[in-house]
């Protein structure tokens, strides 16, 4: 009689435990699509260089915006064959979260057309690519909810058709891609030529004027009639060849000759 008591228990509890399984495997299904809508294969938000992107926690709230990202060559080693040293400009805005470094260079990784995934640390060593570029910024315990300017730098494969980021913090463990159309060369002469045109742009700015002294021509100082390059007053001097005429009218005042009039710098 226990035998069949426990059989009948057995079948009562099995049938309970396959619909907890089934229910348990829809749930985490459905977090799981949840999670990974709008990304690609890789489970990152992909987006093209330059565009904004921002990641949220479950609830919606913001983690990190990233936007003006662009590559910028300046200050940086020569590129070679295979890697080119670029800083990654970007502008971040931070939500209630807070960690050591946004945009960390060893978070880094890069996509060729293959699909081959390659990490920034990695490429680092091999090229042997450890200073940074000059004017290098990078984006260490910037406070919550606060907007900040970085440009970390980065090694990148000269293949690369795809800069990808691993943002880790406050919980969220999320992906970022941006890609390069055109490819990185493409990329890296688009900022170049922005660049320029804005350095072109600034020099064609109209010089600021400053008020300046008037100038005036010899002999026509206004209340005056003196001749500025020479000194002689204007009348001593009617043929203007810069001698006092010898009929100048001398002897007015206390003066009785021309070095007198002109004083002792005459």
């Amino acid at each position: 009689m226990k035998i069949r008591t426990t059989a009948a228990v057995l079948l009562t509890v099995v049938p309970m435990l396959a619909a907890c399984s089934a229910s348990d495997t829809t749930s985490a299904t459905s977090s799981t699509a949840a999670t990974t809508a709008g990304t690609n294969s890789r489970g990152a938000i992909e987006v093209d260089l330059g565009q904004p992107v921002t990641v949220t926690d479950s609830a919606g709230n913001l983690v990190l915006n990233v936007t003006g990202t662009r590559l910028d060559t300046s200050g940086c080693a020569p590129a070679t064959g295979e890697v080119t040293q670029a800083k990654f400009v970007a502008t971040i805005k931070t939500g209630n979260v807070e960690t050591d470094q946004w945009l960390w260079e060893s978070d880094f990784y890069y996509v060729d057309p293959t699909g081959k995934v390659v990490e920034n640390i990695d490429v680092t060593q091999k090229a042997d690519l450890w200073f940074p570029c000059t004017e290098s910024v990078l984006l260490i315990k910037t406070p919550p909810n606060s907007i900040a300017d970085g440009s970390p730098t980065l090694a990148i494969p000269n293949n690369s058709t795809t800069i990808g980021y691993h943002l880790e913090a406050g919980g969220v463990d999320q992906r970022v891609e941006w890609k390069l159309p055109g490819g990185l060369s493409a990329a890296v002469q688009s900022t170049a030529a922005e660049t320029a045109e804005s350095e072109t742009t600034t020099q064609e700015q109209p010089a600021t004027t400053t008020a300046s002294e008037t100038t005036y021509p010899t002999g026509t100082v206004p209340g005056e009639g003196a001749d500025l390059n020479s000194g002689i007053p204007s009348e001593w001097d009617r043929d203007g060849n810069g001698l006092i005429d010898t009929d100048a009218p001398v002897g007015d005042g206390d003066c009785d000759n021309p070095q007198c009039l002109l004083g002792p710098n005459g």
